[in-house]
């Protein structure tokens, strides 16, 4: 995938290109460079950090001494930086093929709609050798399913972020041409009208009844508190939530909620993860 770089920088000034443009491409790389090279070290140590765009950026900015970091785009609009992020990204690296199941080795397909209690009696029938190999294959479906979930993860925030901008670019583009195209349309009154504000929403106090704790609602469906505010801390978080300083009913500090809305986006971003629990409430559809 090539990189996509801004038409602005292409077409600046040499003296422009030198000044200005080319110190931020380059502590924007050295930044990259620096947080890659961490994770790949924490990485030979346990074995799980993940070296994605998310991790980057979060790492760069604790990195950095000024502490502002760097944006997702930055990487992507950066062909150095861009060239070795993939490098050492956890989701480029091919994994080796499984070798094809016996008849007599074939993993059983799991429904969700089996009768718990024959399935009980199945297992209880099972010696502890038995048991222990059923629970080390069902450990390792998860953790690649949860591997790639990462993997495809990741690769969907990066696409999201080149639509993006290519959506950007094409309404810059689009801007002129449809100025020339209609230029007797009549001008904006200069008085403008009277809007009706509405009330602000209160950040302080009990949480409000059309809220729920992000934290508490992560665990109640089984879903990390790691990632969740992950995806609400981002550029562009993909997870809406309300900040405010809140006090939930059970007496806990709520620094993030979310609404109908944001309730809804919790369950279409997660409710495929192996361990999800739905609620009674699920699927959360907005109202």
């Amino acid at each position: 995938m090539r990189s996509t770089r801004k038409t602005s920088t292409s077409q600046a000034p040499a003296w422009l290109d030198a000044a200005v443009y080319e110190p931020k491409r380059q502590r924007t790389f050295a930044l990259v460079k620096r947080a890659v090279d961490t994770l790949v070290e924490q990485r030979k140590l346990d074995g799980t950090t993940r070296i994605s765009l998310n991790s980057i950026v979060t790492t760069a900015k604790r990195l950095d001494p000024t502490g502002q970091g760097i944006a997702h785009t930055s990487i992507l609009e950066n062909e150095e930086a861009y060239a070795y992020y993939k490098r050492f990204r956890t989701a480029s690296k091919s994994k080796k093929r499984q070798p094809t199941p016996r008849n007599g080795d074939a993993r059983p397909v799991i429904k969700a709609d089996r009768d718990q209690v024959r399935v009980r009696q199945r297992y209880m029938k099972l010696n502890r050798e038995e048991l222990v190999n059923q629970l080390l294959s069902v450990e390792q479906q998860y953790a690649q399913f949860h591997e790639r979930y990462l993997a495809v993860n990741d690769k969907l925030l990066e696409w999201q972020l080149r639509a993006e901008q290519a959506e950007a670019q094409l309404k810059a583009q689009q801007e002129p041409w449809s100025k020339q195209a209609h230029p007797l349309l009549p001008a904006k009154s200069s008085s403008p009208k009277p809007r009706h504000r509405k009330n602000a929403e209160r950040t302080t106090g009990p949480l409000p009844k059309h809220l729920v704790s992000l934290l508490a609602f992560a665990n109640q469906h089984s879903v990390s508190e790691q990632t969740v505010l992950t995806h609400v801390t981002m550029d562009m978080p993909l997870l809406p939530a309300k900040r405010g300083e809140w006090t939930d009913t059970d007496g806990t500090e709520a620094m993030l909620a979310l609404d109908d809305k944001g309730r809804a986006a919790f369950h279409q971003l997660y409710h495929e993860l192996p361990l999800f629990t739905p609620c009674k409430q699920c699927p959360h559809q907005e109202t």
